[in-house]
């Protein structure tokens, strides 16, 4: 964390009242936050729920790797025992650099969903704690959260499901493209569409933050089948060997994809990626069908791009 935190902030949080399958409302200036539900009632023992993020202009939440500096948020369950979640899922970032530090960040309406798993079926009452970061470029506040959600019962679906259907648009879905990484950092995508009309801007984020230099400019290049990004390994005397996370692609709307890509002694093989090296030329295999992910996304990246709100 690179930031100053003031410790004064979390009077400013105060509880109001919701509706149907949402939780209080946890208010402070910077973001208003709720529990919510997919569904008006749990389908057996588990149910769909999503911490749900109405950010004021300027202000954001971080990533699930919030690059250079930052946390993402975390959650907690207290009620009803025994009960235990999912991890959150998380649409594209957008790429923030401020000061020479690189951030990936959420802003505007951003839902999480997860999944809970309750201890037996009929359960009516949740209660849980969050906690999470929410900054400008020039400072961080924490903020925490008590939030209480009684479902209604009856419908199957909630008010807030269009919430979760937009961001199911948004989730990591299967992709037909190759990757491959050089030591070097440069990263090669290829497959059907990827030519210059298409892809106007491209960023990656990585899953983890001490992969790439996360300030640094990612240069687009285009070869034949696909185009180039050049990213720039965080420690330059150890070659990158693979790296995981999401590609995002302009023009906005654009798509993200998240995938993974393997270099080194064997790798190619036992990953079933393509791994380029420079003194000769790449050899190509087939990927594995989970070997990428896609999902529908905006991105400001490399080359500009339009926000997501």
């Amino acid at each position: 964390m690179h930031r100053l935190i003031p410790l004064f902030a979390l009077w400013l949080l105060a509880p109001t009242l919701a509706h149907a399958a949402e939780s209080n409302l946890v208010v402070s200036s910077r973001a208003t936050v709720s529990l919510v539900s997919a569904t008006d009632e749990a389908a057996g023992t588990s149910v769909k729920l999503g911490l749900l993020f109405r950010l004021k202009p300027d202000w954001h939440i971080y990533w699930s790797d919030p690059g250079d500096a930052g946390e993402p948020p975390s959650i907690a369950i207290t009620t009803p025992k025994g009960a235990t979640s999912g991890p959150f899922a998380y649409p594209a970032p957008h790429w923030l650099v401020a000061s020479g530090v690189g951030d990936y960040t959420e802003t505007g309406t951003a839902l999480l969903p997860f999944t809970l798993h309750l201890p037996q079926a009929g359960v009516t009452s949740i209660a849980a704690t969050a906690d999470w970061l929410v900054c400008n470029p020039k400072i961080c506040v924490p903020e925490h959260g008590t939030f209480n959600l009684t479902l209604p019962g009856g419908a199957s679906a909630s008010p807030q499901a269009p919430l979760f259907a937009q961001a199911a648009v948004e989730m990591p879905r299967v992709s037909p493209f190759h990757a491959i990484i050089a030591p070097d950092g440069i990263l090669a995508i290829t497959g059907p569409g990827l030519d210059r009309a298409a892809v106007k801007t491209a960023h990656v984020y990585p899953d983890d933050p001490a992969a790439i230099v996360n300030a640094a400019p990612q240069t687009l290049g285009f070869v034949k089948g696909g185009f180039t990004l050049a990213l720039h390994p965080a420690d330059a005397k150890k070659p990158l060997k693979s790296l995981a996370g999401v590609l995002a692609l302009g023009p906005d709307p654009g798509v993200a994809h998240r995938g993974a890509t393997g270099c080194g002694p064997g790798t190619a093989e036992q990953h079933a990626m393509v791994c380029l090296d420079r003194r000769g030329p790449a050899r190509r295999v087939d990927p594995e069908p989970d070997a990428l992910r896609v999902s529908g996304a905006g991105d400001q990246g490399a080359g500009g791009g339009a926000p997501r709100s």
